[in-house]
């Protein structure tokens, strides 16, 4: 998803600037009101893997989570998570967290958040994203930190979790 509509009918925008590769594309997002005046924008977020790992977001009020892999080095793969407020600062720091790492294997991550629950973190870990090997579905704390994850299924060659790759919270 490039574009989210906003609580106050307004929208978020993500857009991508690459040269040559969108898995080292530079990520920002802009804000937009009902009628199309900027309201905020561009909010930066470093380097995606969009070849990879879409942008996902959810709102929590008129707070906006975003989630977003990144590749180091052409073969470390984070993934992070930031709260931006209603005027687009960004809440959980400059950098926001980092939730997963893993190292020559691809993430794929997604997140959903149901009415009433803790948001949920799908990682999808592999060699490659159409054979993947592992999938974990993690809880994020209202920090936007790895609360708990679970391994849920495995391919010919199975991941760890290992939470010591992870940022853990409460």
């Amino acid at each position: 998803r490039a574009m989210t509509e906003a609580p106050d009918g307004g929208v978020v925008v993500a857009l991508a600037d690459f040269e040559f590769d969108p898995d080292e594309a530079g990520l920002a997002l802009y804000r937009f009101s009902r009628d199309g005046a900027l309201l905020w924008g561009p909010i930066e977020f470093g380097t995606a893997a969009l070849r990879t790992t879409p942008v996902d977001w959810y709102w929590e009020g008129d707070e906006l989570v975003i989630v977003w892999t990144e590749i180091e080095n052409f073969t470390h793969y984070v993934t992070h998570t930031q709260k931006l407020a209603n005027n687009g600062q960004k809440l959980w720091g400059e950098a926001g967290n980092v939730v997963w790492e893993r190292e020559g294997k691809k993430l794929r991550a997604e997140v959903e958040k149901p009415a009433n629950a803790a948001a949920r973190l799908v990682v999808v870990s592999g060699r490659s994203i159409m054979q993947p090997e592992s999938l974990f579905v993690g809880e994020l704390n209202s920090a936007g930190q790895l609360a708990q994850a679970e391994f849920v299924s495995g391919g010919l060659t199975y991941d760890t979790y290992d939470p010591r790759s992870a940022v853990m919270g409460d």
